[in-house]
């Protein structure tokens, strides 16, 4: 059998519930928003308290910012990387950057997919990761976060909170055991 043969099979098979937007209780309580002011103050605290960084920018100020700190990124590079990509080739890669299309105040979460993701694994095995996040974009809750993104859109996505973090029986905290060593979130205003 052919593997366009296997995805067609798959897609015409797949249950009801993944065809749409999946529906939210009617019921769950919804909290009266954080003032724009408290919803940033909290995510910059949560991704703090997560080991990432959290900057705020104007938009035209942002490339400056890149080419001044993270000069070896290459904003080009990183558009030539691909599914095909192998492995060994992304770990080599120092800095990623990516938009974020939402961002989630109570945990620092960012939501980037496959739109802006050259290759899956790369978000994974960088040093520094970079994402780039509208003001506009924060939301008080994962509620609300998973309410802004639409499933159907894209094949892949992912909540990201700061870098990799692990921590052994000693209560010994390490950064980039798994990932990213270091997140920085750029709230674009």
């Amino acid at each position: 059998m052919a593997k366009s043969d296997i995805i067609q099979s798959v897609r015409r098979n797949r249950p009801a519930f993944c065809s749409a937007q999946p529906e939210y209780p009617p019921n769950l309580p919804k909290a009266e928003p954080l003032p724009d002011t408290e919803r940033k103050a909290l995510f910059i605290r949560m991704l703090q308290s997560a080991g990432g960084e959290a900057l705020e920018l104007a938009g035209n100020e942002v490339d400056a910012y890149l080419a001044e700190h993270f000069p070896i990124w290459n904003g080009e590079t990183q558009r030539s990387l691909s599914a095909a990509t192998p492995k060994s080739e992304l770990e080599q890669t120092e800095v990623a950057v990516f938009e974020g299309r939402v961002a989630v105040a109570e945990n620092a979460a960012v939501w980037i997919d496959d739109r802006d993701l050259p290759n899956r694994l790369l978000p994974f095995v960088v040093q520094h990761l970079i994402l780039i996040v509208r003001e506009d974009r924060l939301v008080d809750d994962m509620l609300e976060g998973y309410r802004r993104i639409n499933l159907n859109e894209t094949g892949f996505g992912v909540f990201i909170s700061g870098p990799s973090k692990t921590a052994d029986i000693e209560q010994s905290l390490v950064y980039g055991a798994h990932g990213a060593v270091q997140c920085t979130v750029i709230i674009v205003h």
